[in-house]
């Protein structure tokens, strides 16, 4: 990754989990709105999915999916009047695209800029 993306990943840390208080490393609280459900990928606190291992969605200091939005190379920004557009990590307001990750987690493909 380059230096410049590696900067902003590292703002993006978060020695806490924004709703639970968890630490790095530690598991989320019950009812927390940032866990991920570790079966479907949902929120953890919407879903029922049995199977579910919350040792395996410990809070990792990161938003879930901003990682690997950053490994992927898939930011986006806002731009009034378009919404979010998909931009290159080194512009100013340049974002993790978390909803291309979603997209791409259920459809299986990179297609959310797709013209229809």
């Amino acid at each position: 990754m380059k230096e410049e993306l590696q900067k902003k990943l590292e703002k993006e840390f978060r020695e806490k989990c924004p709703d639970c208080a968890a630490r790095v490393g530690e598991e989320h609280e019950g009812g927390c709105d940032v866990e991920r459900c570790t079966v479907c990928g949902g929120q953890r606190l919407g879903c029922d999915c049995s199977g579910h291992n919350s040792f395996e969605s410990r809070w990792t200091g990161y938003w879930p999916g901003v990682e690997e939005c950053f490994k992927r190379g898939w930011f986006s920004r806002m731009v009034p009047g378009k919404g979010l557009v998909p931009c290159d990590g080194e512009h100013p307001e340049a974002m993790a695209d978390l909803n291309r990750l979603a997209y791409f987690q259920v459809y299986g493909e990179d297609g959310i800029y797709k013209e229809k």
